[in-house]
Order: C-alpha cells, then structure tokens, then sequence
C-alpha cells in the first residue's frame, strides 16, 4: 500500500503553537515566579515535584489542544484515515479527557461558591495526567489489536505522538514521585 505524505506545518500552525504557548505560561505564571528568587536571576532548584507538575501540565494540556486544532484545520484527510493515525487520537482522547476534568473542576469551584473563586487553584492539575494518561493509552492499545494504526508520515502526526507519550511519561513521573507529594 502507497503510503501519502501529509500536510506540511505552516506559518501559521508554528503562530498557533507560539500563541498556545504564551497562554498556557501566563496560565501557570505565578508558579513560575515562584521558582525564581532574587530577580529572576537564579533558579530555584528548592522547588518540590508537584510545583514542577503544576507548571507542566497546563502547558502541555495547552500544547495538546493546538495540535488537535492544528490536524483539523484544511487541507486534512477524511476522519475516518484521521481516526487512524496515532497522533490524531492521542491528541482526541487527552483533550476529550481534559476538557471533562476541567468542566468537572469548575464546577465543582462554582458549586463551593464566590469564597473558592479564582475557578482553577493550580493544584488541581496535579491530576490530569493520572486520568489523561489511561484514555491515550487505552486507544493506543485499541488500534493496535483492531490492526487500525496507520501514522501518517507528517510532522502534525509526529507532535501528536510525543504529546500522547508526554502524557504517559507524566503519569509515570506522578507514580514514581507520590511520595514526594507528602513532603
């Protein structure tokens, strides 16, 4: 079987990434500041595995919807190739999975009323990759036995594989370093 080529990353995919980029930083910016000490001149190497967390994870849920948004923009295969090539799933189910805990999150937020307000305390996205990382997983796993996975040879397809693998990675760094959430 002839394998196509896919659609190369433009201008304006590499400004989409950028602009996702600087949201998902200005989303973890006081976290951030608080790494640095004395002006921004010395990182703080005193931080703890979940301030490291805290800062990751938005920006790589961020990251992960930019790249779902790129691989829908036109020109792009039909859905049904689409829903076979790795990346695109990757990018699907992390998002789908996201968008529920960041609903479920807020809600929860509003339900506790004005006193809990700004919505998202950063800590909540300590949980993202325990939840995120099974459904990429889990589809991953179903392509492969159903003989479906078909990676497209294009570097959108690339970027949605490191970010399904970022997210199993951070799962497995969240496994690996509970016991330095007692600290």
């Amino acid at each position: 079987m002839k394998s196509t080529r896919g659609r190369r990353l433009n201008l304006g995919d590499g400004l989409f990434i950028v602009a996702a980029t600087a949201f998902g930083i200005s989303v973890v910016r006081e976290p951030i500041q608080g790494f640095f000490s004395a002006g921004m001149t010395r990182f703080n190497f005193d931080a703890t595995f979940p301030e490291y967390m805290i800062v990751i994870v938005p920006s790589w849920f961020v990251w992960t919807v930019a790249v779902l948004t790129i691989r829908l923009r036109q020109p792009r295969p039909d859905l049904r190739r689409l829903c076979r090539q790795p990346g695109f799933t990757a990018v699907l189910s992390a998002s789908i999975c996201a968008f529920f805990l960041l609903g479920f999150q807020l809600f929860l937020s509003l339900r506790r009323g004005p006193s809990s307000w700004p919505f998202l305390p950063s800590s909540y996205f300590l949980v993202w990759p325990i939840h995120v990382a099974p459904a990429v997983i889990g589809v991953w796993v179903i392509m492969v036995f159903s003989r479906r996975c078909k990676p497209e040879k294009s570097l959108i397809d690339s970027l949605g594989i490191v970010l399904g693998l970022g997210w199993v990675l951070l799962d497995l760094a969240e496994f690996l370093f509970w016991p330095y959430y007692i600290r």
